[in-house]
C-alpha cells in the first residue's frame, strides 16, 4: 500500500522525502563554513537524532569513504573529490530506502568510483533502490547495474 503523494501538502512531502530518499547532488550542496562532520550530520538534525548517534553514523560513513582525516575541516577547504564523498555520506546517513544520485562519480578518480559502486552494490543487496544518472562508463558497466535507460536527442531508450 503506497502513499498518494500527489495529494500530500508540501510540508508532508518534505517529511516524506527526508525519510525516504537520500540525494547525492552533482554540485555537492554543502555548507562551506561547516565542518565535514557537521555537513554529513545535517540531515539528522530535524529528525531529532542524538548528537552521539549522529557522530557515530557520520564517522562510519567517513571511514567507508576515506575522508575521516577531514572530519574537522571546513567543507569549503577540501578538494572536489572529498566534497563528493561528503555529499555521498550525507545522502546515506539516514539509511533511506531510495538513493537518487546525480553524477556521483564525476569528481572521483577511478579507484574511488569503484569503491562508491561497491557501496551502492552493498546497499542494493540490502534492499535499497538506487537510481544513478551518469556519463561514467565505469558506472554503466558495473555488475551491480541491473538496467540502463539512456536519453539521446531527447528520446528515452529502454532496452
Amino acid at each position: 500500500a503506497g502513499k498518494q503523494l500527489s495529494r500530500m501538502p508540501d510540508r508532508f512531502l518534505t517529511i516524506h522525502r527526508r525519510q525516504t530518499i537520500g540525494f547525492i547532488f552533482q554540485q555537492f550542496n554543502v555548507l562551506p563554513d561547516l565542518s565535514v562532520l557537521d555537513n554529513i550530520t545535517l540531515p539528522l538534525l530535524p529528525l531529532g537524532v542524538p548528537p552521539k548517534e549522529r557522530k557515530k553514523r557520520a564517522r562510519e560513513l567517513m571511514d567507508q569513504l576515506s575522508i575521516t582525516h577531514r572530519e574537522n575541516f571546513p567543507a569549503g577547504q577540501i578538494s572536489g573529490g572529498e566534497l563528493q564523498r561528503v555529499a555521498i555520506a550525507r545522502a546515506l546517513i539516514n539509511n533511506q530506502p531510495i538513493i537518487l544520485a546525480d553524477e556521483p562519480t564525476a569528481h572521483l578518480d577511478s579507484r574511488l568510483s569503484m569503491e562508491f559502486m561497491t557501496i551502492m552494490a552493498n546497499l542494493k543487496t540490502n534492499g535499497k533502490t538506487i537510481l544513478i544518472a551518469s556519463h561514467d562508463p565505469l558506472v554503466a558497466e558495473h555488475p551491480a547495474i541491473d538496467r540502463i535507460i539512456s536519453i539521446k536527442d531527447g528520446q528515452i531508450n529502454v532496452p
